[in-house]
């Protein structure tokens, strides 16, 4: 299922997408914004797969809410303007709607949005490939070096980060989408609340039948592990030899 959010400054045109998304099980609405400057905020805190978003709106239009973003979702527009549709495609665009949208024409982006999402183009392949990672943290979204990134731990509706040199940095989403988006190897997701990077472990020394502490290679403080977590561990590093 696709979390998607809905950017319209007229509640009308909020509330035509919303009734169109509910047709839809693939899809849940997580959020609206009727503004570019609440659309930028309440994206970066719910980090949705994709939004519906509106071109001309009060205070800003839609193009700026891309240009905040280093690292935007998927993106359907939604307009009563055709003039805008080249510059759409223009910043990778999933798909382009005029108002108002039928159906059988929302079906269909809804079909290329789930192609989108499968798989990954434009900018979060650059991401990728440069190897860094955007995290929205509680003070905006935050660029992470991936070898900069020791391990996440699960922390309630959240993650924490450890980063080289003993920083931490808090994330508001949840472990599973860390685990989809990092590349494996060098990240092993170890048990359901932790996941590590193996290039950066250096040593393990095994504290009791339940416990291990693994070391890390910055010197920063090790990484203590339970049973499960050290198994998955151990068998990582077998096959690896």
């Amino acid at each position: 299922m696709l979390r998607v959010i809905v950017v319209d400054d007229e509640a009308a045109g909020r509330r035509a997408v919303a009734q169109l998304i509910g047709r839809h099980s693939s899809l849940q609405l997580v959020g609206q914004a009727g503004s570019a400057a609440t659309a930028t905020a309440l994206i970066a805190r719910l980090r949705p797969d994709a939004v519906f978003l509106d071109v001309q709106m009060a205070g800003g239009d839609g193009f700026r809410v891309l240009a905040d973003m280093p690292l935007p979702p998927k993106i359907v527009f939604v307009t009563a303007h055709a003039a805008y549709a080249t510059r759409a495609f223009d910043v990778e665009a999933v798909d382009f709607l005029l108002k108002p949208v039928q159906p059988d024409r929302f079906a269909r982006a809804v079909r290329r949005l789930h192609r989108a999402v499968a798989v990954p183009t434009g900018r979060s392949a650059v991401e990728a490939a440069t190897g860094r990672l955007a995290v929205a943290s509680g003070r905006g979204t935050r660029i992470v070096a991936l070898a900069d990134l020791l391990a996440v731990h699960a922390d309630g509706d959240g993650v924490q980060l450890r980063l080289r040199g003993g920083e931490t940095c808090a994330a508001r989403e949840s472990i599973g989408r860390f685990a989809a988006q990092l590349p494996t190897p060098p990240f092993l997701r170890l048990s359901r609340s932790l996941l590590v990077n193996t290039a950066a472990l250096a040593a393990m020394e095994v504290l009791s039948r339940d416990a291990v502490r693994v070391g890390l290679a910055d010197g920063s403080p090790p990484l203590l592990l339970g049973r499960t977590a050290a198994t998955a561990l151990r068998r990582h590093l077998r096959g690896a030899g």
